[in-house]
């Protein structure tokens, strides 16, 4: 599931890429102006010196691009959670609620910094649990189980998340209280985790007339009711 979104990302990047390019080439038609050359591709020998300077290039663009930009400005203190809106200069943006796949980001990153860096263990860990908090208090469906698809600031059900639950999400989510609970040894990520494993488990069917319609397994929605159902594609009952 996680490989399809990687091969999805890769999609979308490549077709930006190959955007930009049409639209530069026809900029430069428009011009006249001839295109560049291409740069000669500069090999670059696998030694340990150049493995050493990628490592350190990496570490640095971690840090930068990363850990010190997200965190802890996408910490929400008021409502709970992860924001995820911010615009070009780091000030916060319009919300479009808390997405579960987000937020289970999130508390998977801040856990496996807390685990891998140890010199960073104190700044990550609290991170973690407040992930942990939210995905226990407010992201699980009490009535029914399950994690929502997504919800408002206020942690209401919203027209545009719907009352939906996806497989997608909850499997964010599921590996997002994993990791938590190795990270900050609280029962309750541990319990979560087994919950929401445990769920899908009970409502994760696929039928045959789902399959049939090229329905795919990840973007199902899975429900403990049958309302607003889709025809289209059925929900998991």
């Amino acid at each position: 599931m996680i490989h399809r979104a990687e091969s999805l990302m890769q999609m979308i990047v490549m077709a930006a890429l190959a955007c930009a390019a049409c639209a530069q080439a026809a900029a430069q038609a428009a011009s006249g102006t001839p295109p560049p050359k291409p740069k000669p591709i500069a090999h670059v020998a696998p030694t340990k010196e150049n493995y050493l300077k990628f490592a350190g290039e990496t570490e640095a663009m971690l840090q930068r691009d990363v850990l010190d930009v997200w965190f802890p400005r996408t910490v929400d203190n008021q409502n709970g959670g992860f924001n995820a809106s911010f615009t070009r200069d780091w000030q916060p943006g319009k919300s479009e609620g808390k997405f579960s796949v987000f937020q289970g980001r999130m508390t998977w990153i801040s856990s496996q910094v807390a685990m891998r860096r140890p010199e960073l263990k104190d700044r990550f860990l609290p991170i973690a649990q407040h992930g942990v908090d939210y995905l226990s208090n407010i992201l699980w469906d009490k009535q029914y189980g399950g994690f929502y698809w997504g919800l408002d600031d206020k942690g209401q059900i919203t027209s545009y998340y719907t009352d939906g639950k996806h497989l997608y999400g909850i499997s964010f989510v599921l590996y997002g209280a994993a990791a938590a609970y190795q990270a900050t040894h609280d029962p309750r990520a541990l319990k979560l985790a087994q919950d929401a494993f445990h769920w899908i488990d009970d409502h994760a069917r696929v039928t045959a007339s789902a399959t049939s319609k090229g329905c795919p397994v990840s973007s199902m929605k899975l429900r403990a009711r049958s309302r607003t159902a889709n025809a289209a594609c059925p929900s998991f009952r």
